[in-house]
């Protein structure tokens, strides 16, 4: 073509071409990466939305579902009262059969003397709290159940 060869090692052209090359890819990587990070900050808030979002949801599902505390005050009042019947029977035949166990126990020889004190305890009991035969209904209402 009649142009001197040049080899492209001694060009400046060469080198011009190269620097503005890699400074331009150094330029679209910094701004890729700047897009990239602003992207994920778009999608965190996203998330963040339906997640406050669902909480909303959650939210109002559960005030429907909200008990009044004066209703569950009554309704625990009801079961206490309920416990508060404690026995309803012949009191003397449970005395006996609670006692009856222990005698048992007291059986042995070596252990007269000492079943004769607990029925002697037994019989004193029964006279100081004037326990006899019969159908007895115990109840009993406690002041601390009553809700302020």
């Amino acid at each position: 073509m009649g142009l001197p060869v040049i080899p492209w090692a001694q060009n400046p052209t060469f080198y011009i071409v190269l620097s503005l090359g890699f400074l331009v890819y150094i330029i679209w990587s910094i701004l890729l990466h700047s897009m990239l990070r602003e992207w994920d900050k778009k999608e965190i808030t996203d998330n963040l939305r339906k997640i406050i979002k669902h909480l909303q949801v959650d939210i109002k599902v559960l005030k429907t579902k909200v008990i009044d505390v004066k209703t569950i005050q009554n309704k625990i009042a009801d079961y206490r009262e309920d416990v508060s019947t404690v026995m309803q029977g012949n009191l003397k035949k449970y005395i006996d059969q609670f006692s009856s166990g222990w005698i048992a126990y007291l059986a042995p020889s070596n252990m007269k003397e000492l079943k004769e004190k607990c029925l002697q305890l037994k019989k004193e009991f029964e006279e100081k709290n004037n326990i006899k035969s019969g159908t007895v209904k115990v109840t009993h209402e406690r002041s601390f159940l009553k809700f302020s």
